[in-house]
């Protein structure tokens, strides 16, 4: 089977695309981060900090950091949740004191 031959010009756009920045893939980072709203070395921190390998297993080309915001019980980590940009890659880790319920 061969192939149509092709013109001058369409030639010319696809070798000046390869030098061409790509921006969206360029700053697309495969770090994904863990945010914890607990100080370093506390329980659900050494949870999320033993988490993280089984998530990097579970979602390939994607490494995950785990990034402490202590503060106003978990409130200020959940708030740089909602105000993040929407391209970050961010994943809460959010604990709720046990309820009992009936």
């Amino acid at each position: 089977m061969t192939l149509p031959p092709i013109s001058r010009r369409a030639a010319l756009v696809l070798a000046s695309g390869m030098f061409l920045p790509v921006p969206a893939l360029a700053r697309r980072s495969n770090v994904v981060e863990l945010i914890v709203g607990a100080p370093p070395g506390s329980a659900v921190d050494l949870w999320a900090r033993g988490i993280a390998p089984f998530l990097e297993r579970a979602w390939p080309r994607s490494s995950f950091a785990v990034r402490n915001q202590p503060g106003r019980a978990g409130l200020e980590a959940i708030s740089l949740l909602a105000s993040a940009d929407p391209e970050a890659r961010l994943v809460g880790i959010v604990t709720t004191p046990i309820l009992l319920a009936r």
